[in-house]
């Protein structure tokens, strides 16, 4: 009802591959997001009959990129991908984001550590490893616990853009929630 476009899951596959297109200010964006199945991530792939998330599988997000790339002016690229808690991006998400800037993407902002990792530049491509947490405040337990989140699982990172002379320009700012919350 509010309009969003959906991407990155679906009831079968290739809903889960569907692109979602935008435009903002003249540029048409290319949206897709993967989310790697390992353990320690844990997310559910679609299949081409059960739903889930499109699998971070190097070569269907190649395919996907280059089919996509031809269509519209800018892609994104989102990944719910590495391990929690490590501050920096391991050895295999760098190797993927050198061949998916190479594919076309213009921007990978990664998800799912709970700790803000780098980012680099890799040629035109901006790649953020991971944001972070957005609002991790403390979770109130059934027993009457109190889960308290370590001081750097309650800081990220909100991306900001701005399109002029027809190039996308890319800042960030850092947030951080208190013990309490706030």
């Amino acid at each position: 009802d509010a309009g969003l476009q959906p991407f990155g899951a679906g009831m079968s596959l290739s809903e889960a591959r569907t692109p979602a297109i935008v435009e903002l200010g003249g540029c048409r964006i290319g949206l897709l997001a993967y989310a790697d199945t390992a353990l320690h991530v844990g997310a559910v792939a679609a299949t081409d009959r059960s739903p889930g998330v499109a699998p971070l599988e190097s070569d269907m997000v190649i395919t996907d990129l280059r089919k996509l790339a031809g269509l519209v002016d800018e892609v994104w690229l989102f990944l719910h991908w590495g391990r929690e808690y490590i501050r920096y991006p391991e050895p295999e998400q760098r190797s993927l984001a050198f061949m998916f800037a190479a594919a076309g993407a213009n921007l990978i902002v990664g998800v799912h550590p709970h700790v803000v990792q780098g980012m680099e530049r890799i040629a035109n491509t901006l790649v953020y490893y991971s944001l972070g947490n957005f609002i991790f405040p403390p979770i109130p337990l059934v027993d009457g616990g109190l889960v308290r989140w370590e001081h750097r699982c309650r800081q990220g990172v909100a991306l900001r853009g701005t399109y002029e002379g027809r190039k996308w320009k890319w800042g960030i700012r850092g947030h951080s929630i208190s013990d309490r919350g706030e």
